[in-house]
Formats: structure tokens, C-alpha cells, sequence
């Protein structure tokens, strides 16, 4: 039976396959990221510096921040400037992943303030986290303040986050802050990868073939973080720009025991690939963008077959999101066939176990 263009692309989405031949085809789920944020807000005398409170708390990103990583949008989708500004207001609506504004805003600022750790890794590498800050002075943001919201525009914006000001037993509280304060707020926005080998499966030609998905170069600042030369880069500074990919192909499907090497156990065999490429249009609320990858007929035909394989996307100087997968058995591609992957990027709130 003739399927129409449409119906064998919801085929291959709905059940990831590979035909052999002269044309290869199947999708690779290739990274899943999670994502959250922490507030510290700090209320001092302005004379003296003394602290007169202290709140900690998480954050909730909103719908509208993790649509925008994927909206193609430029530098204002960058998950750098997602962060670049803060807001205060006087609201006590509950937060919810819907909002896109406080309910009363009442100041905003995207001047710095002298407090913040900059960059930091987790235990284990088991996150990347940047912290960014913020100062209300004297004469900014006077009221009885309920909640605040990080946004990336200096009027409108895309509203990153909203939360309620809470005390140390979680409930909401106000600040009062008068002419006499300072007020400094502290943004901790964490990038977790996801340290689980993932596993699915194709069928090549009625052979069923494993593929196990895991991050790699986790102790990378320049991958995960935000770093590198010749400027920053990285998940928590360019995450959001779409611009190309990297695609590198290994003949090794050997695993190398950890996430911090890169490639597999033996990754001296490789190529990288992938000229023709195309990234699918974002769909909101999904937090996932697609990219169909072609590997020509003269790429990546390794004699024992092709083991493995790795995806970045970038925009100018490179960004992260390097996971890896290997495939079992190799895919037995030749300079006869050409190579389709469709590759899924995806990201949303990391929950904490």
C-alpha cells in the first residue's frame, strides 16, 4: 500500500523503525534535560547592610519559559537573557505554570547586585548551576511586596518564573520594603542531565536493534554549564538558539562506563556528518523540538558497522546538550545507503526525588 508523505512520517513518529536499502530511516530520542530554579531574597538597611530578613525558596517556570527555549525567537529565547531581568509586585494569586506576568507589578530591575555564586557544579556532576542577582535601591519597588518573576525584557518579556515570597516553612509572607532598604534577590537556575542510560529499540531489516541513550562530558562547564572560548557557551548560556548541529558518528558501540568521557570506550574511529539538516517547526506545550539529520551515501560507513552516535545543536560558538547513543547491533550502513535520523531534543521541570 502507498502511504502519503504525511502518513509515513506519523508512522515513523508513532514507531520508530529503519528500512534497509538505499535509505535508512528511524528517530533517536536523544536528550531530555531537566531544569529549576531557587530564589534567595535579601532585605538590608541601606546605611548599614545589615540583613533585616532572609527568604529562600524554589521557583516555578512557567509554560511560557520552557516555549520559548524552542520558539526560534533569537537571543530573547536564549536561556541566558530568560533570566536577565527581575520583577517584584504585590499579587497573592498562586502561582501556576500558566502565568505570564505578576498580577501587580510593581518594580523592575536588571541592575546587579553584589551577592551570587556565578557558576557551580552539583555532587557528581549531577547538575550545572548559574546564579544571576538583582538590586531594588532605595527608591525602587517601596511597597508590600508578595511575589517577584524573572522575565528576559526590560517592559513585557517572556515571564520565565513567578513565585509567591515564602517563609521558611513554605508559606506565602510580604516584605515590606521603604526607602530606608535595599533589596537584593539572588536567581540559582539549575541544568540537570539525565543520568539514566535510556533504552528503546528499532527493527532493521526484522532485526530488532537496542539503543541506549546516555549523556556524556557531564564534568564539562563548557557543555553544561557556561564557559569556553573564545565566549560563553554552553546549556545555561545559549540553550535556545537553534542555529545548526553536530553530528558524530562512532564504530565502537561499546558504552565507556561513565558520563564523563566522550564517544564510546574506543572513540578513535569516528566521523562527524551530517550536512543536510533541518529543524521541525516547535509546537508549544510540547518542550521538544525535533532536527531530521541525512547521512549521505559517503559518510559514516565504518567496516564493522556504525556503533554510535552523538548530537549538538548550536548556534554560533557551540552549545551543549552532548548525549550519546549506541546502537545493538551496529547498523550495517554502506556507501550505498543513506542514513536518516530524525533526533528529539527535550527539556521541562526537574522534580526533585
Amino acid at each position: 500500500m502507498d502511504l502519503s508523505p504525511d502518513e509515513a512520517r506519523r508512522r515513523l513518529l508513532e514507531a520508530p523503525y529503519l528500512n534497509l536499502g538505499h535509505w535508512l530511516e528511524g528517530r533517536v530520542d536523544m536528550s531530555a534535560i531537566g531544569l529549576r530554579g531557587h530564589f534567595d531574597v535579601y532585605l538590608k538597611d541601606a546605611e548599614t547592610g545589615l540583613i533585616k530578613r532572609h527568604l529562600s525558596f524554589p521557583n516555578l517556570i512557567t509554560d511560557a519559559g520552557l516555549d520559548a527555549l524552542g520558539q526560534d525567537i533569537g537571543v530573547d529565547g536564549r536561556i541566558d537573557n530568560l533570566i536577565s531581568r527581575m520583577a517584584v509586585g504585590t499579587g497573592s494569586a498562586v502561582p501556576a505554570a500558566s502565568d505570564t506576568s505578576l498580577v501587580s507589578e510593581v518594580a523592575r530591575t536588571s541592575d546587579p547586585a553584589s551577592i551570587g555564586n556565578g557558576l557551580s557544579s552539583g555532587p557528581s556532576f549531577d547538575y550545572w548551576e548559574y546564579e544571576v542577582s538583582f538590586q531594588f535601591d532605595q527608591g525602587e519597588a517601596n511597597a508590600n511586596l508578595t511575589e517577584l518573576g524573572v522575565l528576559n525584557d526590560d517592559l513585557a518579556g517572556v515571564l520565565w518564573s513567578r513565585q509567591l515570597l515564602q517563609d521558611a516553612g513554605g508559606s506565602p509572607t510580604t516584605i515590606t520594603k521603604t526607602s530606608d532598604d535595599i533589596l537584593q534577590i539572588a536567581y540559582a537556575l539549575r541544568v540537570y542531565p539525565d543520568k539514566t542510560v535510556r533504552q528503546s529499540n528499532l527493527t532493521i531489516d526484522g532485526t530488532s536493534t537496542t539503543l541506549d541513550r546516555q549523556p556524556q562530558q557531564i564534568d564539562s562547564a563548557a557543555e553544561w554549564g557556561r564557559g569556553g572560548s573564545p565566549t560563553d557557551r554552553g546549556i545555561l548560556y545559549q540553550f535556545g538558539l537553534w542555529g545548526g548541529t553536530d553530528i558524530r558518528v562512532y564504530e565502537d558501540n561499546t558504552p565507556p562506563g561513565d558520563f564523563i568521557s566522550e564517544g564510546p570506550a574506543s572513540p578513535n574511529t569516528k566521523e562527524d556528518v551530517g550536512s543536510s539538516y533541518a529543524f521541525a517547526a516547535y509546537s508549544a506545550g510540547t518542550f521538544q523540538r525535533d532536527l531530521d539529520v541525512s547521512v549521505g551515501v559517503g559518510e559514516g560507513n565504518f567496516a564493522s558497522g556504525l556503533g554510535a552516535a552523538t548530537g549538538r545543536i548550536y548556534d554560533i560558538f557551540g552549545q551543549g546538550l552532548p548525549f550519546i547513543t549506541f546502537f545493538s547491533p551496529k547498523i550495517p550502513k554502506t556507501d550505498t545507503d543513506e542514513l536518516t535520523f530524525q533526533i528529539r531534543y527535550s527539556w521541562g521541570r526537574h522534580t526533585i526525588p
